[in-house]
C-alpha cells in the first residue's frame, strides 16, 4: 500500500472515531439534560409538597381552641376544601387507639380483643422482652387478629404513668437511664403509691403532680412518660370508648357513649365540659387519664397527581406546664414516597 491510501484509510479512521464521539456526547448531553429536567421537576414537586404540609402544621399550630382538637377545627375545612389541580392532603390521628407499648392486662382481658388461647400475661412477658416498637406486624400478629391490629392499636403514644403497664414503665426508665437498679426501684414506688388508693377510688398521679413524684427522673423521663391523657374523644373507634366506659372501674352509662358517638361530629369538647357530661366516674376513676380532647400524633400525607407523595408523622410535645396553651409539635418521620 502506498503512503497516500495508508494516509486515507488514517483519516477515515479518525472521522469515524470523531463522529463516534461526537454522537456519544450529543447522547450524554441529552440523556444529562433530561435527567436533569426530571430532577428539576421532582425537586418542584416535593418543594410544592412540602409547603403545603407547611400550611397544614402552620393551622394545627394556630388552633384556636389548642387544648383540644376536632372535627370542628378550622384545618379540617382547609383539608376536605382543598381544590389544587395537583394536591390532595389526607390527615390523621393515629395516637386515639389502644398503645400497643402500654396497654394493660386487665383492659385487654376486658376487651375481648386478644385471639382465642393467647393471653395477656404472655403479652406483657413479650414486651418486655422486646421492648417498645414502631411496627404493629409482624411483631403482635402472635396476639391479635390483623383487623384488629389495625382497627384498635397504634404504636405512636406516649405512656401515661398511671394506666401503662408498671412493667412497661420499668423498661422506659431502663431505657433512657441505662440503669435497671433505678428502673426496678420507681416501678416498685409507683406500685407501693397504687397500694395507698382509698375505697372506691384509685391513687392516680395528675399532670401537676407527676414532677414532685418523679424527682429527679423527671427531666429524664418527660415527656415519654406524663400523666395525659392518651386517647382523643373525638377521634376514637367507638369500640374503644365503649371498652373504656363499660369497663369495670369505668362504670358510666352506655347510653353517653352514644350520645358522645352521635354528636363529636358536631361539638368541641373541652375536658371540662366532658367532665359535666360524664359526670363523676370521669374524674373518680381512670377514665380521665385514658380519654381526653387532645391528638398526640398526626399522620400528614401530601400527594401529588404525578404520583409523588410526603409522608410526616407529627408529635405534639405536652408541656410542663398542666396550664399551657401553647403548641409545639416535632416531625418525628419524614419520607417522600
Amino acid at each position: 500500500m502506498n503512503e497516500k491510501g495508508f494516509t486515507t484509510i488514517i483519516l477515515l479512521c479518525a472521522m469515524v472515531l470523531f463522529t463516534s464521539i461526537s454522537l456519544g456526547i450529543a447522547a450524554l448531553l441529552r440523556f444529562s439534560g433530561a435527567r436533569l429536567k426530571r430532577w428539576e421537576s421532582e425537586f418542584e414537586e416535593r418543594m410544592m409538597l412540602h409547603e403545603e404540609a407547611s400550611r397544614v402544621i402552620t393551622l394545627l399550630v394556630e388552633d384556636e381552641t389548642p387544648a383540644s382538637d376536632s372535627p370542628a377545627d378550622r384545618v379540617w375545612e382547609y383539608v376536605h376544601t382543598l381544590k389544587r389541580d395537583r394536591l390532595s392532603v389526607v390527615l390523621r390521628d393515629i395516637s386515639s387507639r389502644y398503645g400497643i407499648n402500654w396497654v394493660r392486662k386487665d383492659v385487654l382481658d376486658y376487651s375481648g380483643l386478644l385471639r382465642p388461647g393467647k393471653s395477656s400475661g404472655e403479652l406483657q412477658q413479650y414486651r418486655w422482652d422486646m421492648g417498645p416498637v414502631l411496627r404493629l406486624l409482624p411483631e403482635y400478629g402472635y396476639f391479635f387478629s390483623e383487623a384488629s391490629i389495625h382497627m384498635y392499636f397504634t404504636p405512636y403514644s406516649y405512656f401515661n404513668i398511671n394506666i401503662s403497664d408498671e412493667f412497661i414503665i420499668e423498661k422506659i426508665v431502663l431505657i433512657r437511664t441505662g440503669d435497671s437498679d433505678r428502673a426496678r426501684l420507681l416501678r416498685k414506688r409507683l406500685h407501693k403509691f397504687w397500694e395507698t388508693a382509698e375505697k372506691g377510688r384509685p391513687a392516680m398521679l395528675e399532670a401537676s403532680e407527676l414532677s414532685e413524684f418523679l424527682g429527679n427522673d423527671y427531666s429524664v423521663l418527660f415527656p415519654v412518660i406524663n400523666a395525659e391523657p392518651a386517647i382523643n374523644i373525638h377521634f376514637a373507634p367507638e369500640d374503644i370508648l365503649y371498652h373504656l366506659f363499660l369497663f369495670h372501674r369505668h362504670d358510666a352509662s352506655s347510653g353517653i357513649v352514644d350520645h358522645i358517638i352521635r354528636t363529636r361530629n358536631n361539638y368541641e369538647w373541652d375536658t371540662d365540659a366532658l367532665e359535666l357530661l360524664i359526670g363523676p366516674e370521669y374524674r373518680d376513676g381512670f377514665l380521665h387519664h385514658y380519654i381526653g380532647v387532645t391528638t398526640w400524633f398526626w399522620e400528614l400525607q401530601v400527594n401529588s397527581l404525578q404520583g409523588v407523595s410526603l409522608r410526616m408523622v407529627l408529635a405534639r410535645v405536652p408541656s410542663q406546664d398542666p396550664y399551657s396553651t401553647v403548641r409545639r409539635y416535632r416531625v418525628i418521620e419524614e419520607e417522600y414516597m
